[in-house]
């Protein structure tokens, strides 16, 4: 279980969620660009093309020089809790297994 739990969480800080903002818009325009390697993060180019697919604002309102791509912590936090109570879950889950197992087999009437 401590095996998954870790391969989860190198894969999660190595493909990170990134999002993309305005900062001319004072925040208010801003999306998710998805997930991307840590070494090759998403281009402002990507910003543009997401920020228009979005509806958010048009290519036209928008200038290259104006978008900031940053790492969605607050979202790779939760992804991050989240790993760690499902494994917890699943490590009490097996432990709880081990201990039903143990009791059927040391009370001298099993099967």
């Amino acid at each position: 279980m401590l095996a998954l739990f870790t391969c989860g969480l190198i894969l999660m800080f190595l493909f990170p969620p990134y999002f993309g903002i305005d900062r001319s818009s004072n925040g208010q325009v801003h999306a998710s660009v998805g997930y991307h390697p840590v070494w090759d993060p998403p281009d402002r180019e990507h910003v543009l093309s997401v920020l228009s697919e979005t509806g958010l604002a048009s290519e036209a309102d928008l200038q290259l020089s104006n978008l900031e791509v940053g790492r969605n912590n607050v979202l790779l936090g939760i992804q991050t809790l989240g790993l760690f109570l499902l494994s917890l879950v699943g490590f009490l889950a097996s432990r709880t297994r081990r201990g039903e197992r143990r009791e059927k087999g040391s009370d001298g009437g099993g099967p």
